[in-house]
This record gives structure tokens, C-alpha cells and sequence, in this order.
């Protein structure tokens, strides 16, 4: 978020780490993870994946 620090800690299943770090980014931002047998993986952060993310996630977070 801008101006404001995040920190994101996650004890086992870090793939998961992608969700909560795309609600906290910027709409325009990247969100970069490595995926097993594929490669690296690029997510446009924009409004539309930050809402369908927080559905997600609840309405605890973000």
C-alpha cells in the first residue's frame, strides 16, 4: 500500500503468500512467484484480481 509498510509472515504453504501480497500491492504493480515445473510467474496487480482475492480471503484482510 502506498506510503505504508507490509509485512507478510507465513509458517508452511508459502504458495500461498501470493494472495494476501497481491491485496497489499499497488493496482499496477507486479507480483512475482516461482511455480514448481513451470517457471516464474508474473500477476498484474489490478482492481479486479485484488476484489476476486479478498472474496477469497474474506473480509479479514485488506
Amino acid at each position: 500500500r502506498k506510503g505504508k509498510k507490509v509485512i507478510l509472515l507465513i509458517d508452511g504453504e508459502e504458495d500461498l503468500l501470493t494472495l494476501p501480497a497481491i491485496v497489499s500491492a499497488p493496482v499496477g504493480a507486479l507480483v512475482l512467484y516461482g511455480q514448481p515445473g513451470e517457471g516464474l510467474v508474473a500477476v498484474e496487480v489490478t482492481v479486479g484480481k485484488k476484489g476476486e482475492i479478498r472474496k477469497i480471503l474474506g473480509t479479514g484482510f485488506g
